[in-house]
């Protein structure tokens, strides 16, 4: 038998599943021409032997002959056209139902051109028979390399019992009668033709097949429980089975499959190889890999074609015996757990510009050498987890390809780390949880991909180099306790959700925006210190996304509207909106009852609905010469309007204050965290007044 790689070599093609009829049997009876009923003796029937052969009248004319009995025939035997008989030369038109029941003698058999009608039954108990011929000009029938078929070779109608070793059925072959392939124990090897779609009642029964090579778009569960076989390949792009078509083929060691779109519903909770405890090899030209395999003990060698872009979540979580793994650099995703637990594995090269999942490799703990390539999309977090190479890795940076993959062992206190030149990605969770990390620096030549919870748990982290940071994942400052600030620049894309989540001393946001920026909900959550929130760079805000305890928000020019319900500050106090305001969306403000100040730079009354403010308690500071506009309008006229700029800052008292916190200003009120160079305001408890730096 061919080995596995050289067997796979068929031409497979990547292909997409579509659901095809089912294969049933009634579809399957024969026409009544081709398969007559068991034949019948007339009150009149005269019968005679010759040759080893009975024949009768076959009817009370006696104008033709029936073969009555052949039980007798050995070896290679020939029935004849016509047989004369009292003078009179009659032709061979019919045989009898049980002519030939049980010759375990005859090889054998040649059917003159008058047989036309015959069935598979005919020959049941024939078990030396290993051909049917028939002329070349025979009107009924053909028999390619011995094997019965009707004239236009469209349906299988028998193949003797003793055909040995290996059986293509004609391509053009839509068909299999009932019963046709019965008993047939000698042949090792079948192929089923692409035109092939139906199969009669016990076609397969008692064939005891090795190897089985498919390019029907379907077949039954013809070989469900086929102990004796080794070999499968099915290679058809429209191909669908039942869900136990090879159930308990508890022999079967190598498994081609070339199939597209294995997630079509038809395969939703499918596994068409239970029960097949010894598959060792595999060869894959799919789109996605199924679970088919998960925890195959067997299972020592796994090849995939160029076609196959994913391998599904687990999908080879805990194949012990897996030893050769080749991926090709068609795929683009290993999902989560697929190898995890692989104990065997020693060596995987990994395939360009792929996204490798969580804990896809966890567990392997043989695998020691890893060949990573120029360039990764993403290593998820703990991909190698348990692995000798992990194992073996020194302390500190581990760079894979252009990414950093994680920071192992514990930091020096106060460490300021600088980011490698031409790394463009941190993976998740690298620096999770070293609370010695005080600051990070990243190449001015890169914009650096920040994966989830990079920095989650760094306690200690409070600098951070903003400019060149183009994604911001999940959770991935969360918990940095020490950080007090967050300046998005315009570089950066993306931030997921909870990006800051649980920051217990973040005060200021400032965060630049684009019209392509994409945000997650709760960038803020936990964060029970903030204070101000500066948005700027979009003409439509989505508020949702920054909804957090700030006292005081500050959106910049450029804005035109704020596009969202419920901005859900229940802190806020102040509000400053730009000149570039049109419009704010409904319900925007209604979670915000604490707002006492609104400021609107622009003299021309934005939109606004009925319920965009949960009340009108507010002082709306308004452009010189815009009084009247304001409180003309609906709704903004509800406030109490005043012409000017909402400093922040009470009028300077001399009344002396028993809380003596220092806060910093700007002269147009915007808290500021240290001042620099200028001039700014200074309030202690009651007290305000200006300072010159």
């Amino acid at each position: 038998m061919p080995t596995l790689p050289r067997l796979l070599t068929l031409g497979i093609a990547a292909m997409c599943c579509t659901a095809l009829p089912a294969v049933g049997s009634a579809s399957l009876q024969p026409a009544a021409q081709e398969f007559p009923t068991a034949m019948t003796s007339t009150s009149g029937e005269t019968s005679f032997t010759l040759e080893d052969i009975t024949y009768r009248y076959l009817d009370n004319a006696q104008s033709a002959l029936a073969v009555k009995s052949a039980q007798a025939l050995k070896g290679e035997a020939t029935l004849p056209s016509e047989v004369t008989h009292d003078g009179r030369s009659l032709p061979v038109t019919t045989i009898d139902a049980a002519a030939f029941a049980d010759n375990t003698a005859l090889t054998s058999l040649t059917l003159p051109n008058g047989i036309t009608q015959l069935s598979a039954d005919l020959f049941k108990g024939c078990t030396a028979l290993h051909t049917i011929t028939v002329a070349d000009d025979h009107p009924a029938y053909t028999t390619p390399n011995g094997v019965l078929y009707n004239k236009e070779k469209t349906r299988l109608v028998f193949c003797p019992a003793a055909r040995l070793g290996a059986l293509s059925i004609a391509e053009g072959t839509t068909s299999i009668a009932p019963r046709a392939l019965m008993d047939c124990s000698r042949l090792t090897a079948l192929t089923l033709p692409a035109s092939l779609t139906e199969a009669g009642d016990d076609a397969f029964t008692g064939t005891r097949l090795e190897s089985l090579t498919v390019y029907a778009p379907t077949i039954g569960n013809w070989f469900k429980g086929s102990t004796s076989l080794k070999t499968l390949v099915i290679d058809n792009e429209d191909f669908t089975a039942p869900a136990d078509a090879f159930d308990q083929c508890t022999s079967l060691t190598d498994v081609s499959l070339s199939f597209n779109d294995i997630f079509q519903p038809q395969w939703e909770d499918v596994n068409l190889f239970k029960g097949c405890s010894a598959i060792r090899r595999l060869y894959l030209d799919l789109c996605d890999v199924p679970v088919w395999f998960k925890g195959l003990k067997s299972l020592e060698s796994v090849t995939v074609s160029d076609n196959i872009w994913s391998i599904t979540e687990s999908a080879f979580e805990g194949c012990t015996s897996l030893t050769n793994l080749e991926l090709t650099d068609g795929l683009i995703e290993i999902g989560k757990y697929a190898f995890k637990d692989c104990s065997s594995l020693v060596s995987v090269r990994i395939p360009n510009n792929i996204v490798i999942r969580e804990q896809a490799f966890e567990n392997c703990t043989a695998l020691k050498n890893i060949t990573f390539p120029e360039e990764l999309i993403s290593v998820r977090y703990n991909s190698f987890k348990g692995t000798a190479w992990e194992k073996n890795l020194p302390d500190g940076p581990v760079y894979v390809a252009d990414q950093l993959f994680v920071y192992k062992g514990e930091m020096q206190p106060n460490t300021v780390f600088e980011l490698r030149e031409g790394i463009r990605r941190i993976t998740d969770y690298a620096f999770a949880g070293q609370t010695n990390l005080a600051g990070i620096r990243f190449p001015d030549s890169e914009y650096i991909y920040i994966g989830a919870n990079v920095f989650d748990g760094c306690t200690g982290l409070k600098d951070i180099d903003w400019e060149n940071i183009d994604h911001i994942g999940e959770e991935a400052f969360a918990r940095c306790n020490s950080l007090t600030e967050a300046n998005i620049t315009s570089n950066t894309e993306t931030i997921l959700s909870s990006a800051f989540a649980q920051c217990s001393s973040l005060r200021n946001v400032r965060i630049e925006l684009t019209e392509f920026s994409m945000f997650g909900f709760k960038l803020f959550d936990g964060c029970e210190q903030l204070d101000t929130l500066y948005i700027n760079g979009m003409s439509d805000v989505n508020a949702m996304y920054f909804s957090g305890n700030f006292r005081h928000l500050v959106v910049g020019e450029n804005t035109s509207r704020l596009d969202i319900c419920d901005f859900n500050c229940p802190r806020l106090e102040s509000v400053d909106l730009p000149s570039s305001l049109t419009s704010i969306a409904n319900l925007t403000f209604t979670a915000s009852p604490a707002i006492r100040h609104i400021t609107l730079r622009t003299a021309v009354p934005p939109a606004i609905d009925a319920e965009t403010w949960g009340s009108y308690e507010a002082t709306l500071y308004v452009p010189q010469g815009s009084r009247e506009a304001y409180a003309s309008t609906l709704f903004w006229k509800n406030f109490n309007i005043t012409e000017g700029t909402y400093t922040g800052i009470d009028s300077p008292t001399n009344a002396t204050g028993t809380h003596r916190e220092t806060r910093w200003y700007d002269l147009k009120g915007n808290a500021v965290d240290r001042p620099s160079k200028g001039i700014y305001i200074q309030r202690q408890g009651k007290q305000s007044r200006k300072v010159k730096f």
